[in-house]
C-alpha cells in the first residue's frame, strides 16, 4: 500500500516536473518569437527609413538639376548669354578694324619709302570708289587739283603699276586701271619690247610684239618708257599663258586698293 502511495507521488512529482519544463520552454520559446518579432520589426523599420532617405536624397537632387535646368533657360542667363555674344562680336570688330589699320599702315610705309626715294614730286592718296565691271575698270581718288594732280600723271603702289590719271577735279581724279580696254602699255617683256591692253579683267593681253621671237611663260614685264605716257622701269606683272595664248598677270590686286602713289609729271614748287 504504502508502495503504491510512493509510486503514485513519484509520478506527481515527473508531472510537476515535466510541466515545469514545458512552461520554462514555452516561456524561452515566446520570449525569443517576441525578440524575434522585435528585431524583423526593427530591421523593417531601419529599412524604411533608408529608403525614405534615399528618396528623399533622390527628390532633391531632381529638383536641384530642375532649379539648374530652368535657370539655364531663364531670362537672365538668355541676357548674360547675349551680353557675352555682343561683347564678343564688338571684340571681333575691333579686332578687325585693328588689321586693317595695321595693313593700311604697312602700306602708306610703303608707299612712304617709295616717294622719299623719288626724286619727282610725288603724292600719296586714298581710294574712294572702285569701278570694275564688263565695260571699265577705274577708280576716284581724294587728290585733284588741291594736290596740284593733272592728267597723265602715273599712279603706281608698293605692287606696281596701277594706272593714270585721266579726269582730274578740285579735290578728286579718275584714274584709268590698267587693265581698263583703253588701256595700252608699251612695256618690255624680258627683252621683248610689247604693247599689252586691258580687257576689263584681271589680266591684260599680249596686243603687239616688236620682235619675231618666241615669248616665254614666267617671265617679268615692266614699263619700257616708249610713247613718253609711263616712266621706264615700272613693275607691271608676269607673262602668263593660258590655251595657246601669252596674257600678263599684274602684280597689284585691283580688288584691295586703298592707298596709292600718283608721279605728278610738272614739277611742283
Amino acid at each position: 500500500m504504502k508502495k503504491k502511495s510512493f509510486t503514485l507521488q513519484k509520478r506527481v512529482k515527473i508531472k510537476e516536473i515535466f510541466f515545469a519544463l514545458a512552461f520554462f520552454v514555452a516561456v524561452i520559446f515566446a520570449l525569443h518569437t517576441e525578440l524575434l518579432e522585435h528585431n524583423v520589426i526593427k530591421h523593417a523599420q531601419l529599412l524604411m527609413y533608408r529608403i525614405d532617405v534615399y528618396i528623399s536624397s533622390f527628390v532633391d537632387d531632381c529638383s536641384n538639376f530642375c532649379e539648374r535646368v530652368a535657370f539655364l533657360f531663364s531670362d537672365d542667363v538668355n541676357n548674360v548669354l547675349l551680353n557675352i555674344r555682343e561683347e564678343n562680336q564688338r571684340l571681333q570688330s575691333e579686332i578687325s578694324s585693328l588689321k586693317s589699320l595695321e595693313e593700311e599702315n604697312a602700306e602708306l610705309r610703303k608707299l612712304l619709302d617709295i616717294t622719299e626715294n623719288n626724286k619727282r614730286s610725288v603724292v600719296t592718296a586714298k581710294v574712294v570708289t572702285i569701278f570694275a565691271n564688263d565695260f571699265s575698270r577705274n577708280c576716284l581718288i581724294n587728290a585733284g587739283e588741291n594736290k596740284k594732280v593733272s592728267v597723265d600723271d602715273i599712279v603706281f603702289n608698293a605692287e606696281g603699276l596701277v594706272g593714270r590719271i585721266i579726269e582730274v577735279g578740285k579735290n578728286w581724279s579718275k584714274v584709268l586701271l590698267i587693265t581698263d580696254s583703253g588701256a595700252n602699255i608699251p612695256v618690255k617683256i624680258g627683252e621683248v619690247n610689247a604693247i599689252i591692253s586691258g580687257d576689263n579683267s584681271d589680266k591684260l593681253t599680249v596686243a603687239i610684239v616688236h620682235e619675231d621671237v618666241q615669248l616665254e611663260a614666267n617671265q617679268p614685264v615692266v614699263t619700257s618708257g616708249y610713247g613718253e605716257v609711263f616712266e621706264e622701269g615700272m613693275k607691271v606683272g608676269t607673262l602668263i599663258k593660258e590655251n595657246d595664248k601669252f596674257f600678263v598677270r599684274p602684280f597689284v590686286n585691283f580688288n584691295t586698293l586703298k592707298y596709292l602713289n600718283i608721279l605728278r609729271k610738272h614739277a611742283v614748287d
